[in-house]
């Protein structure tokens, strides 16, 4: 011991020192490594997470866009096809003198059959459904997932909103194809309501639908299940089928011809639900009881260019191309020996119309914008 003592004693601090700085420099720069490695660990594990919560979102977020809109957008794109066909047959019509200038024919109601008048009715305003609904759901879908779908989703909103562009279809490219036209003369309540309508329909009759009145239709056109408004849940609401509107629209009819008398029943037995239709069917007859294109020229320039909006849907891309020589003729409701002009003149109204707010959805396309 003494002498371990001694060599202890003896042993130069200074040979101690440089042992004691190296292994404490290997011990800090261990830890450092250790350190810097559960640092990156933690940051690659937490980076991971993040990654697969993205990937997870998107898979849910696809999937529930996918399970609203692909059935609704599917249903768009017939219903489209339809109302385009309901078209050309309503210039087929007028060619072949089924519907008249004075507002006789397939269109006038009073008849015993008024079949084309609620299978027109159902072909032209069925496809506004789509849009109406795709729109409640904004709050569950994200549509800057698939630009497609986000490109059919503004397409839709374009038809949506063309009912209520009767004034400036009206206005048409100017001075010189502008139409008179003052509905707002023959809103209800108006004194002169009944005697303009009757003198001078191409001027004061409805040719179009005020907005809210376009979102009434559209939810009109969505059933019901008892007394549950199903079309609340974007998930499990549709458009109706021609058998279901045929049945709501008798209905409301039946009720509008019948409402002193169901009024008094009503005090003795419970109230009913009325039909889906009771508040749409009036502005609805207006609109198109009596059509013809010369007697209802601004719906006739507003149809054509809905007719051109579908092609655009049904083609795929937000570009209007030029129409084939067989759809310009199938648009063509001129009987034998009428002016070329004004047939041609609607044509590049609806054109040019289309153009300019085809243009206006591909800016917002740009800028991904979606309301």
């Amino acid at each position: 011991m003494s002498e371990l003592g001694g060599l202890i004693s003896t042993t130069p601090l200074s040979a101690v020192a440089p042992s004691i700085t190296a292994a404490t420099i290997t011990a800090v720069a261990s830890l450092l490594v250790a350190l810097f490695s559960v640092v990156r660990i933690r940051k690659f594990e937490k980076e991971q997470a993040e990654d697969n919560a993205k990937i997870a979102y998107a898979y849910e977020a696809r999937k529930r866009l996918y399970t609203v809109c692909e059935p609704l957008l599917f249903q768009a794109m017939e219903q489209a096809a339809e109302a385009r066909a309901r078209i050309h047959g309503l210039a087929r019509c007028s060619r072949e003198r089924q519907l008249r200038r004075d507002g006789s024919g397939w269109l006038a109601l009073g008849q015993v059959e008024e079949y084309y008048f609620e299978s027109t009715v159902y072909s032209l305003l069925a496809p506004v459904t789509a849009f109406s609904i795709l729109q409640r759901g904004l709050t569950t879908i994200d549509l800057t997932l698939d630009d497609k779908v986000r490109e059919q989703y503004e397409l839709l909103k374009l038809i949506f909103f063309s009912f209520s562009k009767d004034w400036d279809l009206a206005a048409g490219g100017g001075a010189a194809s502008e139409l008179p036209y003052d509905r707002n003369k023959s809103d209800p309540g108006e004194p002169r309501r009944e005697e303009l309508l009757v003198a001078a329909p191409e001027r004061y009759a409805p040719q179009g639908l005020y907005r809210g009145m376009i979102y009434l239709v559209a939810e009109a056109f969505v059933p019901r299940v008892g007394d549950v408004d199903d079309g609340l849940d974007p998930r499990t609401a549709r458009c109706m089928t021609f058998g279901e509107f045929e049945r709501e629209w008798r209905k409301a009819r039946s009720e509008r011809r019948s409402a002193r008398r169901r009024a008094f029943q009503q005090l003795r037995r419970p109230v009913h639900r009325p039909s889906a239709m009771s508040r749409i069917s009036d502005r609805t007859v207006e609109l198109f009881e009596g059509f013809h294109p010369a007697r209802k020229p601004v719906l006739w320039r507003l149809l054509v260019a809905q007719h051109l909006l579908y092609k655009v849907l049904l083609e795929g891309k937000p570009e209007l191309g030029p129409l084939a020589e067989h759809e310009v003729e199938a648009l063509d409701w001129r009987t034998d020996g009428q002016d070329p002009a004004d047939f041609r003149e609607t044509l590049g109204i609806a054109e040019s119309f289309v153009g300019r707010e085809l243009e206006k959805l591909r800016a917002r396309l740009d800028q991904r914008i979606v309301d």
